[in-house]
């Protein structure tokens, strides 16, 4: 794959990611959801859907990395 093409969607997950992440704080902290047991659930789904999009995007760019010419 190429290089600047790995950096930018990379970039893009991470940034995706945090959005994402905001937008779990204010469904939890803001608007108080976490109180309900179902949005419990969906929270904690979410947290975890939330890490693996980050660790994806941090491995896009370690592997943009490792193609770097020396």
């Amino acid at each position: 794959m190429n290089r600047p093409l790995l950096v930018v969607s990379g970039l893009a997950v991470l940034l995706t990611t945090l959005g994402y992440c905001h937008i779990l704080y204010h469904a939890t902290v803001v608007h108080h959801l976490a109180d309900r047991p179902a949005y419990l659930v969906g929270i904690i789904a979410a947290a975890v859907i939330g890490v693996l999009s980050f660790v994806g995007g941090v491995l896009l760019l370690l592997a943009a990395r490792r193609q770097s010419p020396r």
